[in-house]
């Protein structure tokens, strides 16, 4: 509405040189921040669509997420009837280069309004259509935007945001226990004389045909490598978090505002905790989160004095979401598609600042920073949980791997730390660079010979340091110049401390000096942060909780690709859709009101742009007075009078209006 009407604050509709092509949210049942927008120098697009997806997945749509009751999900799959209208949702615009098209996407987050199988239907519905695009029309494929997916927990996610599959670590340590086992017996054998059982068939079997019992042979062998004492700790109490899990209860709190006073009704998880009889578990890490039992309940005193409740978690705006954060089944969705359930996460993928916080309360297991760093860091458990996610083998195995398409991120800095795209401004999180990388650029294989580091004069960009291709790190200045650590990228994400978050007593984000601009968009001092380039470009957190990321072609793409003088299809219906500014309000709105029939106004609200269809609709009004009755002559002072009274309200509606 304020850009058809002009009023949009910004005035971002009207940049020269460039064109603009938008996609808003009309979507009545589906409004939020949705809507993206593209903007292209002028004479290099032909067309432009925000109606990418087909009509027919843009009706209707079943399905639900649920992970306690497949039975109850397959009875609530068949009688929902969920609007899916991918096209109104302002999550996908489409512009057309001639030989090349560019997808500017805001994928969905897999929220409690946004289920999994909606993040899911948007992802399969965004490749048909690129893969309609290179098929059907040849062209080439960039896609670019915020898909809400990290592709690697190792290098995509801050540590804090990754998760244990416990079930997985519990198998470990029951496995290594029964290896345990064997060795001892072994040794036991052994000492007797009578040597390890079997020695003498592995001695006669040839290395290369090696079986089961010369694997076991060489277990029994060697000692078994003792495992993380976190594994061991989790497996011993696992158990009695799974029972305190089970006493959870949701309780109202009240919150208090410190900028303004104002309270505000919020809610927080509390369990019961039953210490073991022995009283090992002491209530001394209590603090202020527990409250004690007064002796009131029915019991004994021993039960009373082995029984605390403690608080867990944060208080949440919804129950749901205080019970969500502490069950752990399997998750699963249903696609409608292929007409079967999904599995979207296995059941006990606890992420790790959850599990530390239970161990810590339930458990007095207390993980330093040390110790949850590097089971975040695990490659073995993180790979495992990356390979459940639906979305995330949607963005790795499918995009990437089958369509051949390349994150032109990671093909520069392959091995770059703590890059992310975007954190958490609620907590600050961005001035301790705990993010995701979640904005991407993404290109066809024949593309990537044409994407360059940066756009310096130097002939070999990727030669200026060992560590490859420079990513921008502001004034970070190690002795050993790793602009892939994660020290580099907290002097990115912060500008060395010039980017200010907010203050816990109000007032917002402080707006970025000019100093810290410069450090992003080129003062002259940072060696070559005033050049185009490839990666991440750090706009300040009041911008928005997101940062910009780049893509730089050189100039063959230039000659190859981009063709200048190419003329805008203004009178295709998808690109006029796509420019809301450019239509502007006919004249038949104002004076063509249609008449009011039992209340209900007849008017057909048009929007246009040409005169050709403006002169079409005004001759359109003769023909409609024939086909009604024909009006009685009325008398000449009659007929001033009604004519007054029509250009009082002709005038009274065009104020209006």
């Amino acid at each position: 509405e304020k850009l058809s009407s002009r009023s949009e604050p910004y005035n971002c509709t009207s940049i020269t040189g460039y064109e603009s092509f938008w996609s808003c949210c009309t979507s009545s049942d589906r409004k939020g921040f949705n809507g993206v927008v593209t903007f292209c120098k002028k004479g290099i697009t032909r067309s432009a669509s925000s109606l990418p997806f087909p009509d027919d997945v843009c009706r209707t749509s079943s399905g639900s997420d649920n992970g306690n009751d497949n039975n109850k999900k397959r009875a609530t799959n068949a009688n929902a009837n969920i609007s899916l209208n991918l096209n109104a949702q302002g999550r996908c615009i489409m512009t057309d280069h001639g030989k090349f098209v560019i997808f500017n996407v805001y994928a969905p987050a897999s929220t409690s309004s946004n289920p999994m199988w909606h993040k899911m239907k948007f992802l399969i519905e965004l490749r048909k259509c690129m893969n309609e695009q290179r098929v059907k029309y040849n062209k080439q494929v960039l896609l670019v935007g915020d898909l809400n997916i990290s592709r690697s927990g190792l290098l995509d996610r801050h540590w804090r945001f990754r998760s244990i599959h416990v079930d997985y670590v519990l198998g470990e340590v029951e496995d290594e226990r029964r290896r345990q086992q064997k060795y001892q017996d072994g040794q036991e054998k052994s000492g007797d004389g009578g040597g390890v059982e079997g020695e003498g068939e592995c001695l006669k079997n040839n290395d290369s045909e090696r079986n089961a019992n010369n694997e076991c042979c060489d277990e029994l062998k060697s000692a078994p490598t003792p495992l993380p004492e976190w594994k061991i700790q989790l497996a011993t109490q696992w158990g009695k978090i799974q029972k305190s899990l089970s006493t959870i209860e949701i309780l109202p709190i009240t919150t208090e505002k410190m900028s303004t006073g104002s309270t505000n009704q919020k809610y927080r998880s509390r369990v019961t905790i039953v210490n073991n009889s022995d009283g090992n578990h002491s209530d001394s890490n209590n603090d202020n989160n527990s409250s004690s039992n007064n002796g009131s309940n029915n019991g004994s005193n021993s039960n009373n004095n082995n029984r605390r409740k403690v608080y867990i978690g944060k208080t949440e705006a919804h129950k749901e979401d205080c019970l969500y954060n502490f069950t752990f089944p399997q998750y699963t969705y249903y696609d409608h598609d292929l007409e079967k359930e999904m599995i979207q996460l296995q059941a006990n993928v606890v992420p790790i600042t959850t599990l530390h916080e239970l161990m810590s309360k339930i458990a007095n297991v207390h993980w330093d920073e040390r110790t949850l760093s590097s089971m975040a860091n695990c490659s073995v458990l993180s790979g495992i949980v990356d390979e459940m996610r639906p979305h995330v083998n949607w963005l790795n195995r499918e995009l990437l791997a089958d369509d051949g398409m390349v994150d032109a991120f990671r093909l520069l800095h392959p091995t770059a730390k703590g890059r992310y795209t975007c954190w958490d401004q609620r907590t600050n999180g961005r001035f301790e660079n705990m993010g995701a990388r979640i904005d991407y650029t993404i290109v066809d294989k024949a593309i990537v010979q044409y994407i360059t580091p940066d756009g310096s004069n130097t002939n070999n960009n990727a030669a200026k340091n060992d560590q490859g291709p420079r990513l921008r790190s502001c004034n970070y200045n190690s002795s050993d110049k790793d602009f892939n650590s994660e020290e580099a990228a907290l002097h990115a994400a912060t500008a060395s401390g010039l980017f200010q978050g907010a203050s816990v007593y109000g007032g917002g984000i402080a707006q970025p000096s000019k100093k810290a601009l410069d450090s992003q968009f080129g003062d002259g001092e940072h060696d070559n942060d005033d050049v185009p380039h490839t990666g991440i470009i750090y706009t300040p957190p009041s911008y928005s909780d997101h940062v910009a990321v780049s893509l730089y072609l050189n100039s063959k793409w230039d000659e190859e690709y981009v063709d200048t003088s190419l003329e805008l299809n203004t009178k295709c219906p998808l690109t006029k859709k796509a420019q809301p500014h450019k239509s502007q309000t006919s004249i038949s709105s104002f004076f063509g009101k249609g008449v009011i029939k039992n209340g209900i106004s007849t008017t057909k609200h048009s929007l246009t742009s040409t005169p050709s269809l403006l002169t079409s609709s005004l001759k359109l009004k003769p023909s409609r007075s024939k086909s009604k009755k024909p009006l009685k002559r009325k008398s000449s002072n009659e007929s001033k009078a009604s004519s007054s009274q029509k250009k009082k309200v002709s005038i009274q509606r065009f104020f209006q209006k």
